[in-house]
């Protein structure tokens, strides 16, 4: 059983044999009452959907609202926010990680940050999350056009390393400030997993070169259950004439099925 829900529901109901809520609203006072006001006692399943980007008005108060009620849903399993264009800093980004420690069995997250203001430590608090989510399995995540910098990505990309269950991990870091020491150790982090099996990294239009992205190919070598890497490196400070350089490191990963990598197109040399 499944129900659409938007803003003009407010009558408090429980539903005994709802599995998947689909969400659509815009005012940030109906995101923090939305699971104040309904019992969802089986739900495994939520879908925010934000339809309208213009005049978002979520923030740091609205995802604390919606963390808050992402606690109260033990068998939550699928998780999808599109909480792009909100204005959500790191105060925002570290209350949805708390909350997400609690939800014991989820095992799928898609989160859309796009155009948001999170910098390195806020993706450090969500790494720290993530990495408490035993169950998890499928991570997608948007981070487009956001603050997050050396640290940050490196400390996530630790606590990601340390996730067991995890097999389909996808990140979206367009217009960050990554360098080569970010994305290098952003790769050591990652290496250390014993369960990530594809992998799509897409660092297009930060400031890495050919140091950082040889480096980071060079950590993924320890990878030890990887079959399938996706890398877009376009846009970056790597010259045209050392693509052949991260051709020859990305075909020594031996076990690699899949391997895809974007490199001559657009960068800045």
């Amino acid at each position: 059983m499944s129900l659409c829900y938007t803003s003009k529901n407010s009558k408090k109901q429980e539903f005994w044999h709802l599995t998947q809520v689909v969400i659509d609203f815009l005012i940030k006072r109906h995101l923090i009452q939305l699971l104040d006001q309904h019992n969802f006692i089986s739900l495994s399943k939520i879908f925010y959907v934000n339809t309208n980007k213009r005049n978002n008005q979520i923030g740091d108060e609205g995802v604390m609202g919606l963390g808050s009620g992402l606690k109260t849903i033990p068998k939550l399993k699928s998780l999808t926010l599109d909480l792009k264009e909100n204005n959500i800093c790191e105060s925002g980004a570290h209350s949805l990680s708390d909350s997400l420690e609690n939800c014991y069995q989820l095992t799928d997250l898609s989160l859309d940050f796009y155009d948001n203001k999170i910098e390195g430590k806020g993706i450090s608090h969500l790494g720290r999350g993530l990495k408490n989510c035993r169950n998890l399995k499928q991570i997608t995540l948007n981070l487009w056009q956001n603050l997050i910098d050396d640290d940050g990505i490196a400390r996530f990309g630790y606590d990601i390393g340390n996730m067991t269950s995890l097999t389909n991990f996808s990140i979206y870091l367009w217009k960050n400030q990554i360098r080569d020491e970010g994305i290098s150790n952003f790769g050591q982090g990652i290496s250390k997993s014993r369960s990530i099996r594809n992998l799509l990294i897409n660092c297009w239009s930060n400031n890495i070169g050919i140091q950082g992205a040889l480096g980071f190919l060079k950590q993924l070598q320890s990878c030890v259950k990887l079959n399938s890497l996706i890398l877009d490196l376009q846009n970056n400070n790597i010259r045209n004439q050392d693509n052949y350089r991260l051709l020859n490191k990305i075909f020594k990963i031996k076990r690699l099925v899949k391997r895809y990598i974007k490199l001559s197109y657009a960068n800045k040399y």
